[in-house]
């Protein structure tokens, strides 16, 4: 597809934290996410990886190292140990597809498994501490774009 397409994850690259590269950061909006839930995507249309060029792929990877380390730097009561990156080349939102990956945190507290934990975050009695508010995510995405400005 041609780098003049605009579908609706263009929209939101542009919209997003921009990171070098033509990456965009966004926290991510669908309802069983949770505080720190992140996307990335080119600001550029792409479908898949295959898309990507070598500086594209090079440039996501170096981005992504970034973002762990900063959010691993985050100041909350509870340490992040891990994050998944999610790649499932589909979207219930965007069309056509736009490339993006999710970064999920996986906090030290939290012993539940991948596909455990969307729909734990549907249910009463999940932590209030990681649920979503926007005051949350404008301080956790104000102290990203903050952090991932500096040169690295």
């Amino acid at each position: 597809m041609p780098d003049n397409i605009v579908c609706q994850g263009c929209m939101l690259a542009k919209d997003g934290i921009h990171l070098p590269g033509g990456w965009a950061l966004n926290h991510y909006e669908g309802g069983e996410g949770y505080l720190g839930w992140l996307a990335i995507a080119p600001v550029a249309h792409r479908m898949t990886l295959a898309a990507l060029s070598d500086e594209e792929q090079f440039t996501f990877m170096s981005n992504v190292v970034a973002i762990e380390a900063a959010m691993s730097s985050y100041r909350m009561d509870d340490r992040i140990v891990r994050f998944y990156m999610c790649y499932f080349a589909e979207s219930l939102v965007t069309h056509p597809f736009h490339f993006h990956v999710h970064l999920i945190p996986r906090y030290e507290s939290l012993q539940m498994k991948a596909w455990d934990m969307a729909k734990a975050t549907k249910s009463e009695g999940f932590p209030e501490k990681y649920q979503k508010t926007p005051e949350r995510i404008k301080a956790l995405m104000d102290y990203l774009r903050e952090v991932l400005k500096s040169p690295r």
